[in-house]
């Protein structure tokens, strides 16, 4: 054979070579989902709304209009002052916070209603939770409601004052035992939290009279009620939450067939390599929330970037990591804050068991 035609034959085993290696990444891809390590069925089930009076706090077509500075509860949870320089902080508002309760009384008459409701559980399903879930403004109408406890206190009113603070206590602990996102979790645990620390100043205020025994008891019981709280088990149902939360995010901008988990044909993209490499990022992140080493976190190859261009910009592991972390961190540290306040009501006044 002549040297010029076995040169030919190798040039064109190399184009050939090169053709396949561009055509690559529009070819060699999946468009069938890894198999998910946890459904819908691990979160606790959404109650019907009419029946759940965490909807009736959402008013999902509309937003509640609330008047002034609503954001009293602060005072009680700054820890460089004593409990009684504390409750002076609250005194010294006494005007506004009087101000704030009146000015919206209905708002606070929603929530009265909301929290009298068979249930009040996290309604926001995967698909609603970007749409009508205001957490926000959740939290901005229950520090309205403990302004109408502090108003109560304030004028010594303690029966209306612990009658609404169990009620908010009650509310606070249902909708923790039913959170599924990272946003709902950190509002129910930012209310709890505001709950718990005021009950430690009102019942610090209070002098201990017959009259005032039922609904006081009513109180400690509802702060008693709080050890059923395990941190792991909220965070476990917070991150397999946010995880089937992104899945639907992926399967919804990509448009998988309904019931098949199976993508259209998307260049660049490799649908059971992204999926399986997010289910392992947050195997990975529920590990460390349960103090468990990842000795080896799962990462993107060259490989990856080459022939799952899309999967690697859906998937940002370093991003990922950076935002679910520190905002486990942070629920984990504030779960910690709401116990720590059980703790103090436990040393001052014996709860029920």
């Amino acid at each position: 054979m002549s040297r010029r035609p076995r040169a030919w034959t190798l040039l064109a085993l190399a184009l050939l070579a090169l053709t396949l290696a561009l055509l690559a990444p529009f070819t060699c891809t999946s468009r069938q989902l890894a198999d998910p390590p946890w459904t819908d069925e691990a979160l606790p089930p959404i109650p019907p709304p009419a029946d759940n009076g965490w909807e009736r706090l959402m008013q999902r077509d509309s937003f509640v209009s609330i008047e002034g500075d609503v954001s009293f509860d602060g005072l009680l949870q700054r820890e460089d002052t004593s409990d009684a320089e504390r409750w002076q902080l609250v005194v010294a508002e006494g005007s506004e916070i009087r101000s704030a309760v009146s000015n919206n009384a209905e708002v606070l008459e929603l929530w009265h209603e909301a929290t009298s409701q068979p249930v009040f559980a996290d309604g926001c399903t995967i698909s609603t939770l970007e749409r009508g879930c205001k957490y926000l403004q959740g939290v901005q109408i229950h520090q309205l409601a403990l302004d109408e406890v502090l108003d109560d206190a304030l004028s010594e009113d303690w029966p209306s004052a612990n009658d609404n603070l169990t009620s908010s206590l009650e509310a606070d602990l249902a909708l923790l035992q039913t959170t599924r996102s990272l946003l709902g979790t950190s509002a129910a645990v930012t209310m709890a939290t505001s709950s718990m620390s005021t009950a430690y100043a009102v019942l610090g205020q209070q002098e201990p009279a017959e009259a005032d025994a039922p609904a006081r008891d009513r109180l400690l019981h509802a702060v008693a009620a709080f050890e059923a709280v395990q941190p792991a088990e909220v965070l476990r149902r917070t991150i397999i939450g946010e995880y089937r939360r992104q899945r639907a995010d992926i399967e919804a901008a990509l448009g998988a067939e309904p019931s098949t988990d199976r993508l259209p044909f998307v260049p660049g993209f490799d649908a059971e390599k992204t999926s399986a490499v997010q289910a392992q990022l947050f195997r990975e992140l529920l590990a460390l929330a349960e103090g468990q080493p990842v000795d080896d976190p799962v990462q993107w190859t060259w490989t990856d970037h080459v022939y799952n261009r899309v999967g690697v910009a859906v998937v940002g592991l370093d991003v990922q990591r950076e935002f679910l972390g520190g905002n486990v961190e942070r629920i984990q540290n504030n779960l910690d804050q709401l116990q720590q306040w059980r703790q103090r009501i436990q040393e001052r006044w014996p709860l029920p068991r």
